[in-house]
């Protein structure tokens, strides 16, 4: 078992390699195997996964629909109409709608503010510019 799982398997190769010098053949052999084994499980367990999958599953994920006749057997595939959305569909489609409007309504009243407050840091630019000339020195400094 440790061999199979490759869990600290140095420890028993060391153990029977000193008495038996050529048993390095064996322990390679044994480990190829193992590992081929297990691999080919794994694509085993995928294939029949795969495999479960009916037809009919794999044509809905392609928006396809399956047309079987009276005896069981497929015998062609067409196209799902999506013409028709879902009334939940629709309802969903409104609300982002009304959220959208209520975003936009929200970022024009930004811009107004930012434009005013904009205006209003020019206006004081302006009379800061005219009272820094007429600014008294004192101490080397000029203060406002």
């Amino acid at each position: 078992f440790v061999m199979m799982t490759l869990d600290n398997w140095s420890a028993v190769y060391e153990q029977v390699a000193a008495v038996y010098s050529w048993s390095w053949v064996l322990f390679i052999t044994f480990i190829s195997l193992a590992a081929s084994i297990f691999v080919n499980l794994i694509i085993a367990v995928i294939c029949d996964a795969v495999h479960e999958l009916t037809i009919g599953d794999k044509a809905k994920l392609h928006g396809m629909q399956v047309k079987q006749s009276s005896d069981g057997i497929e015998t062609s595939l067409t196209k799902t109409s999506t013409t028709q959305p879902k009334s939940s569909t629709v309802q969903r489609i409104r609300e982002l709608e009304e959220q959208l409007d209520e975003i936009v309504s929200v970022q024009e009243y930004l811009q107004k503010t930012i434009k005013v407050l904009t205006d209003l840091l020019k206006d004081d630019d302006v009379d800061s510019s005219t009272r820094s000339t007429t600014a008294t020195p004192t101490a080397g400094f000029f203060c406002r």
